[in-house]
């Protein structure tokens, strides 16, 4: 085995490691700024993202955005558990957008769509096996600066869409239109 081989699975692991750990520092973010009724939810919502977006990548997602599972830069389940954490990421940042706005079955549905079919789909013609190759819709030559593209535009297309759909935080409005203040967990700690 050679020594770039191991090196570069190691990293794809530490870097995997990492972007997980951001999981606990999005469920406290989004704690935070709900209210105190709503913060089991959205932690409940953080760990049950990436569980069920971990599996539909594993099923279907991977193998639409890569094509293949070969990888002889590094092993293969490092390549997949780098790219899964970044799928994770997607999602948490949608479902971040839309707390208080929808309940967990719902957002458990739409994770397996954005998991297995819209994510792989923008990755497949950016980082991977680019479907869309030799045709005038080829996007192959795009920078994507540290997944800007990819990972925060998707997950911010998609809650987008979501607030679209949705609409605004119930009680959010008056009958007259205008906003009605509700604190956060956090910040109501602080004022009173």
């Amino acid at each position: 085995m050679e020594m770039n081989y191991v090196i570069d699975t190691l990293f794809a692991l530490f870097a995997m490691t990492l972007i997980i750990f951001m999981i606990p520092g999005f469920a406290m973010l989004e704690a935070g700024l709900v209210r105190t009724k709503n913060v089991t939810a959205v932690l409940t919502v953080n760990i049950m993202v990436y569980a069920i977006a971990s599996m539909a990548f594993l099923l279907i997602g991977y193998s639409l955005a890569f094509g293949n599972w070969d990888n002889d830069g590094m092993s293969k389940w490092a390549a997949f558990l780098f790219q899964m954490a970044f799928v994770g990421k997607t999602v948490n940042i949608m479902s971040g957008g839309v707390s208080e706005r929808t309940r967990i079955v719902p957002l458990a549905f739409f994770t397996v769509i954005m998991a297995a079919l819209i994510y792989p789909l923008v990755v497949n013609v950016t980082w991977g096996a680019n479907m869309l190759s030799g045709t005038i819709f080829d996007i192959s030559a795009m920078h994507d600066l540290a997944g800007c593209t990819v990972i925060h535009s998707t997950g911010a297309w998609a809650l987008l869409a979501a607030i679209l759909v949705i609409g605004p935080r119930r009680g959010r409005y008056t009958k007259d239109g205008r906003i009605r203040v509700k604190y956060p967990h956090l910040t109501s700690l602080w004022l009173f």
